[in-house]
């Protein structure tokens, strides 16, 4: 009756364990599609933003265009009105003159300054953006990597674990709680490439062994 128990005991522990090492090796895969999906947001959130410094910049400089030929449009009309009236004495004529001067020196003054906005836009915002995305993408594959050689070292602990659990022996018992030790740290140094919460469940060694 004893050893029945017993037996059930130890079936149940290797049981748990074979889930735990499930559990652990579904944490893994999802920490590497965390890193992928943080990498393609960001990716595609610099691109949008060049994306619209270089469309903002189009639009500056159409609009800048537009307001140079507006101003010579006009000045060219004010010369022609102020010879006719040259030889008129009207300080109203000569007024009204001065304001059209002054406005239209205003929207020359506006055409640079969303001319020196197209500028930034296209070329001097751009190009860090464009550097930014690159290292980004350098430093996540970089961080995959990592995360998936600390990973293939973490699953070598814990099948050999599995090995161990399976066919327990009284020698096994140390060399189950050295590889146990190993595999701690490598969770741990895991979880740093990991930046969402996740719990990794404890092992333990099934009992009877």
């Amino acid at each position: 009756m004893t050893s029945h128990v017993k037996l059930r005991k130890e079936k149940v522990g290797v049981v748990d364990y074979d889930t735990q090492i499930k559990e652990v090796r579904c944490q893994l895969v999802d920490q590497l599609k965390v890193l992928d999906l943080q990498l393609e947001q960001k990716s595609q959130q610099l691109q949008d933003l060049a994306d619209y410094l270089r469309r903002r910049g189009e639009i500056e400089s159409e609009y800048s265009r537009s307001l140079e030929k507006l101003a010579e449009k006009f000045t060219s009309r004010i010369k022609s009105s102020s010879e006719d009236v040259s030889g008129l004495k009207d300080p109203s004529s000569h007024s009204v003159a001065q304001v059209w001067l002054a406005l239209l020196s205003q929207t020359r003054q506006e055409s640079r300054d969303h001319n020196g906005l197209s500028e930034s836009c296209s070329n001097f915002l751009i190009q860090p953006l464009t550097h930014c995305l690159e290292y980004t993408q350098r430093l996540a594959k970089k961080s995959k990597d990592i995360c998936t050689q600390l990973q293939d070292g973490l699953l070598k602990v814990t099948t050999e674990l599995q090995t161990v659990s399976e066919k327990p022996t009284t020698q096994d018992t140390s060399r189950f709680l050295n590889m146990q030790n190993k595999a701690v740290p490598c969770v741990s140094v895991c979880r740093l490439g990991e930046h969402t919460t996740s719990t990794t469940p404890t092992m333990w060694p099934p009992r009877g062994s």
